[in-house]
């Protein structure tokens, strides 16, 4: 698992830390490693999940002493890998930005444009970071940023 550095004290969109386009197509070689780790838990914990609940259903095969201890090692796998799963969230949050829920690789990075408080997003598919939309908007109303409105990224706040 990727450990970013963390910021003691984490980004405030209070105070006007935001993210322009090209500091937060900067910061994705990081971003990529945190997401491919993100997504590989994500995966192997819904599998995890899944495996237990099809083990749970068969009540004569749970009792035997051979699949209590098959199921003791896949709790015990799947809680370690839900503590990794939080540590990259942590990680994305250390960084300043926010991470798809339900995760699908997608992140968020908290933006200004034309004074309005927005979010740029990046997906895992995305060279670079190119789209943003409004708070509390799902993937698909996403929009291509029009780099004429941002005139040299001046987001009119600090920027990250």
């Amino acid at each position: 698992m990727v450990h970013a550095i963390s910021n003691e004290r984490g980004p405030d969109p209070e105070e006007g830390c935001w993210f322009t386009p090209g500091k937060a197509t900067s910061m994705l070689p990081l971003v990529r490693r945190i997401v491919g780790d993100l997504m590989r838990l994500h995966a192997s914990i819904e599998s995890q999940r899944a495996q237990l609940r099809g083990l749970a259903n068969v009540e004569e095969i749970s009792d035997r002493a051979t699949y209590s201890e098959e199921l003791r090692d896949v709790r015990a796998s799947l809680a370690a890998e839900e503590r990794d799963l939080q540590g990259c969230m942590a990680e994305l949050a250390a960084l300043g930005v926010e991470p798809h829920v339900p995760i699908d690789g997608g992140i968020d990075f908290p933006a200004k444009l034309n004074r309005r408080v927005v979010r740029l997003c990046w997906t895992p598919d995305d060279s670079e970071v190119s789209h943003w939309h409004e708070i509390g908007q799902p993937f698909s109303a996403r929009r291509r940023l029009d780099l004429k409105v941002l005139s040299g990224e001046s987001s009119g706040g600090r920027a990250r």
